[in-house]
């Protein structure tokens, strides 16, 4: 006759499960770190190339309307940095908001809430740079440097763009 076999009916015991979720959780603990570290890189990277876009379109504003300057004067003002720029057009205003680290844009000074031209902006500066060939002659070639410092989620950067002036017939720039 047939004999029934008995069928092991045995199952992990407490030591092989403890061993397993143990095993498991370290796997779980270094990819938990290396997804971590990649979200943070790509977060790093996304701060710079938020910095850097903020930093070129506020730099090619500021150096389409200074190349067309008549005049410039740049000062303290309220606490605020503020550059004024005269072309034959129009008069702008720009001006550094260091409570909000906001550089803001406007045509006309008493504007109340004037338009946002780059965020995250920390310091705002313009120099004049007069060179002269050769000997001291009556022509002057005129370049205005200005340097923009941008900081965001503790990251900085500093971009700085030299800018010949097309009109040679304006005034020193820097007026106080």
């Amino acid at each position: 006759m047939w004999k029934k076999q008995k069928s092991d009916q045995r199952g992990f015991t407490l030591i092989e499960l403890i061993v397993t979720i143990m095993i498991m959780s370290i796997v779980m603990v270094a990819a938990a770190g290396f997804i971590i570290t990649a979200a943070n890189s790509y977060r790093v990277a996304n701060i710079e190339l938020e910095l850097q876009t903020e930093a070129q379109a506020a730099m090619n504003q500021l150096n389409d309307i200074l190349i067309e300057a008549k005049r410039y004067e740049f000062r303290e003002v309220d606490g605020k940095t503020r550059l004024t720029v005269v072309t034959p057009e129009t008069t702008y205003h720009f001006m550094l908001d260091t409570q909000k680290n906001e550089l803001l844009f406007s045509e006309s000074l008493g504007e109340s809430d004037p338009p946002l031209l780059a965020r995250y902006c920390k310091s705002f500066e313009v120099s004049p740079d007069v060179f002269k060939a050769g000997k001291v002659q009556e022509s002057e070639n005129r370049l205005v440097t200005v340097t923009i410092g941008f900081e965001y989620a503790g990251r900085t950067y500093t971009t700085t763009n030299c800018i010949s002036l097309r009109n040679q017939n304006q005034t020193d720039g820097q007026e106080d």
